[in-house]
């Protein structure tokens, strides 16, 4: 802790009397701090340009935080509290709200301690637009093997993603993400746009005794064949079918970011469409008209030897 003490006050009491138990001492203290600057763990950046009222009764320990800031985030309305539970262990509970860029919010995950999984996942992800977030965190003072527990509520309105390893970007991207050490990616859904078309996005998770298994974003749009055919990551066998098509064509998709470190499973990005909008002029019997429905899939594995089929 550090920064510029504007008032203060401390109040102890003991018992004179000799061979009084020390259960009946009490120190208590105040401080209103301006200025100031908090790294209350290792694992998470510290707060700054501190404005916050301490109070400490005996163990227990109060902190409500006017304004501050951390790593381009301005946190607003938060508190912390220092508690020891009925197992004898000091814990530091500290919740708040923060607003700001979303990159910055990016970046602030790339060095919180939210686990190196969760961190590839997001590594590299662009973004414009602001963030509204609420932060709870649970550390433990007296055991650190315990492990923290985090929950990040985050809200987006009106934010462009961009994610390379995907060669895709989301325009206009809204709703809920909610990340929770203890339950994972919790289920949510999202609105925005994927080649300039209207996307309906759901984030999920899976958990494996406890541990975060897979991250799961399923997808459901549309697109015109020609933006499928320039997307990237594209096959040449469904860019080779597209090149026959005419109209829109619908998709399902779901990516699946691995996270166990215990698995050597690469991440995956399955495609799916009947192609109903769309009408074929291929040579029969594969071509097709506007409202019929022809199954296409495309399975693409990020391993370190990219994998793609079809069918």
């Amino acid at each position: 802790i550090d920064g510029d003490i504007s008032s203060a006050g401390v109040l102890f009491r003991w018992l004179t009397i000799p061979g009084s138990p020390s259960s009946q001492k009490t120190f208590q203290s105040f401080f209103e701090l301006a200025d100031g600057e908090i790294v209350f763990s290792d694992e998470w950046p510290g707060l700054s340009d501190l404005s916050a009222f301490v109070y400490t009764d005996d163990n227990e320990i109060d902190v409500s935080v006017s304004n501050a800031t951390s790593m381009g985030l301005a946190l607003e309305s938060a508190w912390g509290t220092i508690r020891r539970n009925d197992r004898q262990e000091n814990w530091l509970n500290i919740q708040g709200v923060a607003t700001g860029p979303t990159a910055a919010g990016l970046d602030y995950l790339q060095n919180a301690a939210v686990g190196e999984p969760i961190k590839a996942a997001f590594s590299g992800w662009g973004a414009s637009g602001d963030i509204n977030a609420k932060v709870l965190v649970d550390i433990p003072l007296s055991e650190m093997s315990i492990g923290t527990d985090v929950r990040i509520e985050l809200a987006l309105d009106n934010n462009n993603l961009t994610i390379p390893d995907y060669a895709l970007s989301l325009e206009q991207v809204a709703g809920a993400v909610v990340f929770d050490t203890r339950t994972g990616v919790e289920t949510t859904q999202l609105t925005g746009e994927l080649f300039s078309k209207p996307v309906e996005v759901i984030l999920s998770s899976s958990l494996n005794e406890g541990e975060l298994e897979t991250i799961i974003v399923d997808a459901k749009g549309s697109a015109s064949p020609q933006q499928l055919i320039d997307w990237p990551l594209q096959s040449d066998f469904v860019s080779n079918i597209l090149g026959y098509a005419e109209g829109e064509v619908g998709f399902d998709s779901r990516l699946r970011l691995e996270q166990a470190t215990s698995t050597d499973r690469a991440n995956s990005l399955r495609i799916s469409s009947n192609l109903e909008g769309a009408k074929l002029t291929l040579p029969e019997p594969f071509a097709k008209d506007f409202g019929e429905q022809m199954p296409l899939l495309l399975d693409i594995d990020f391993s370190e030897k990219q994998k793609i089929s079809g069918s």
